[in-house]
């Protein structure tokens, strides 16, 4: 906890049990950067987040293709069959 801080929240009227939670909140705020490991280790989970929904995406895409496609297909077979038939 950084002193300073909680002794600035206690002279602007804030409770000793407050004053000490906020202190210690802003204190740990920012440990999650001083370890380089970690930091590659929220890189990396990130990254394996982000590969998860561009493969997912890519699903999706592949199944919308495949719709266009066969709907294309059927649509030519339609306009075959009403022009042959005319």
């Amino acid at each position: 906890m950084i002193e300073e801080i909680y002794t600035a929240f206690k002279e602007a009227g804030i409770s000793d049990e407050r004053a000490k939670s906020v202190a210690k909140a802003l204190t740990n705020s920012g440990d999650e950067f001083d370890d380089p490991d970690l930091e590659w280790e929220i890189a990396y989970r990130r990254f394996n987040e982000i590969n998860k929904w561009v493969k997912k995406i890519k699903d999706t895409q592949t199944l919308l293709q495949w719709l266009v496609g066969f709907n294309l297909v059927l649509t030519m077979v339609t306009l075959f069959l009403l022009l042959r038939g005319g």
